[in-house]
């Protein structure tokens, strides 16, 4: 039935293509076809029902789960663990400094969490100088055993919040809701979590089990710093709330500047939700930096920023910064310099405020390890942003004439409409084919 269901579909999509001439719908057409042959050889999905009683039996088994309350011993043998307190006279007076000195910071589970996914053994020793090879071995083990638990309990609450809503379906929803429900309880982990750290603390902060192509993903981009790798996520898949911000975390490696780049559209949304994730859940400061044409450029302002961001980069903290911001500052730098050596005879040296802008360039560049949101929107070669220099000067007559000229042949040369149909002319041919690039 499934066959005989899919081949009229191909059917109607290959007469579709050969009856419409335009080439913009049958490039549609054709896409669509390619995008019905990779579903027509997924694997088939089976479909569930539900036995009689089933939801009792199933609620539970997941309120027996929610009720374990070892996990908050598991918490404070992790935090008894990690705060060991230091032994050596050295430590002990060290410790005692930065108390009084008010820096002193006590190691809390986020950063242990983040730790854990980065295998960070001697970021931990320099954090707790009192733990030994052994204490470390022993806190990734129980940091494991927590997190697996504390994922078993998530998907219990998840499984639990669509039995309530199966409990008030109607009729046409209820079996969607059964599937989603299976899904949910057939759910399981697909790698070894001693081998995975990184995928186990994924999973706890999004709130999911990752599939085999989002671990996939998040290998590729953790493997290769370097490498550009563009990943398309559907909406609501937990990308700007969750993936970014750990993936940022995760690549902050102390010799590089962490930095999220976003669309300036969304740089205020994005900003709150990763201050939430970073700051709020794992105790990591977020930075954020803003450029525009009018934005002080002083030495003392630029100095700042140059501090800020060896910071950042040190402290192995995270920086949000939009697509439009950097093309300021470049466009500031190149203005600056434009002004200076505005004589080519009679060359000067760079001055201090040019020497620190040429830093931040370069810390934000090459020594900046960047992760694009919205990257479609970021690399658009339709947006641009321009500093305009020199007097202003109205558009030249000849060129508005010249402009008019062309577009009065475009929309009302008879020759040309029987050629090719322009969208923006209200008045064109119906029957003449789409201008294209092609």
């Amino acid at each position: 039935a499934s066959v005989a269901a899919k081949m009229p579909i191909q059917h109607t999509l290959d007469g579709l293509i050969g009856q419409n001439p335009d080439p913009l719908v049958q490039k549609e057409l054709q896409r669509i076809k390619k995008d019905f042959i990779v579903y027509e050889n997924l694997p088939s999905t089976p479909h569930y029902t539900l036995k009689d009683n089933a939801l009792f039996e199933i609620e539970q088994y997941c309120l027996d789960v929610l009720s374990n309350t070892h996990i908050k011993k598991q918490e404070k043998e992790i935090l008894d663990v990690a705060q060991k307190a230091p032994i050596a006279t050295l430590d002990i007076a060290k410790r005692d400094l930065s108390q009084w000195g008010g820096t002193y910071r006590p190691l809390k589970l986020g950063e242990l969490l983040i730790n854990f996914a980065k295998q960070d053994r001697v970021a931990l020793k320099r954090r707790n100088a009192a733990l030994s090879a052994e204490d470390i071995a022993t806190l990734y083990g129980k940091i494991g055993e927590y997190l697996q638990l504390a994922t078993r309990k998530q998907q219990a609450r998840r499984v639990l919040e669509t039995v309530n809503k199966l409990k008030i379906a109607k009729e046409d929803a209820i079996s969607d809701l059964v599937q989603e429900l299976a899904g949910d309880l057939n759910a399981t982990r697909t790698y070894a979590v001693g081998e995975r750290a990184a995928f186990l603390v994924f999973e706890y902060f999004a709130d999911i089990l990752l599939r085999a192509d989002q671990q996939s993903m998040i290998s590729d981009i953790l493997k290769d710093t370097n490498a550009s790798v563009i990943r398309e996520l559907i909406m609501g898949s937990g990308k700007t709330k969750v993936l970014m911000p750990l993936l940022a975390l995760l690549r902050a490696d102390g010799k590089h500047i962490s930095t999220i780049i976003v669309h300036q559209a969304q740089y205020q949304s994005v900003t709150s939700d990763t201050q939430k994730i970073l700051k709020d859940a794992l105790d990591v400061s977020l930075h954020t930096l803003e450029f525009d044409r009018n934005s002080a450029y002083s030495h003392a302002r630029l100095q700042d920023i140059v501090e800020e961001l060896k910071s950042i980069r040190d402290n192995k903290e995270v920086l949000i910064i939009t697509g439009k911001s950097l093309h300021c500052f470049l466009l500031k730098f190149i203005e600056k310099a434009c002004e200076h050596f505005k004589n080519p005879l009679n060359p000067t040296e760079m001055t201090n405020e040019l020497k620190l802008m040429r830093e931040i360039l370069g810390l934000l560049s090459s020594k900046s390890l960047p992760l694009l949101d919205e990257a479609d929107l970021l690399l658009s070669v339709l947006h641009e942003v321009s500093f305009s220099l020199g007097k202003m000067h109205g558009p030249i007559g000849q060129e508005i004439d010249l402009i008019t000229e062309l577009y009065d042949i475009l929309y009302n040369d008879e020759q040309i409409k029987q050629l090719t149909r322009i969208e923006s002319d209200l008045k064109s041919n119906p029957a003449a084919p789409v201008l294209t690039e092609q």
